[in-house]
C-alpha cells in the first residue's frame, strides 16, 4: 500500500467518521488490497508484466577533483 493512499484514507475517514473511522480504515484498506491481489492471482492477471529487459544504469561522469588548498598570505605572494 502506498503511503499517500493511507494518508488520504485516514484523513477522509477522520473527516467523515471521526477517530473511530481513522482507527478502522487502515485494517479495512489492507484487507481490500489483499483480497484484490488474491482475486487477480486467481484470475491469472499478472501484477507487473515482464518485458524481458533489464534496467541498466547510465555510465557515471566522474569529475576530476583538485586537491583542496588553503589560501595563505605566503601563497598569495607566490601567485603574484
Amino acid at each position: 500500500m502506498n503511503e499517500g493512499s493511507i494518508f488520504i484514507a485516514i484523513t477522509t475517514a477522520t473527516i467523515l467518521e471521526g477517530i473511530s473511522g481513522a482507527l478502522l480504515v487502515v485494517p479495512v484498506l489492507a484487507s481490500v488490497v489483499v483480497i484484490m491481489e488474491q482475486a487477480a492471482a486467481c484470475a491469472g492477471v499478472a501484477a507487473f508484466e515482464d518485458d524481458g529487459k533489464r534496467f541498466v544504469a547510465p555510465p557515471r561522469k566522474d569529475k576530476v577533483r583538485r586537491p583542496f588548498k588553503l589560501s595563505t598570505k605566503e601563497s598569495q605572494k607566490e601567485d603574484l
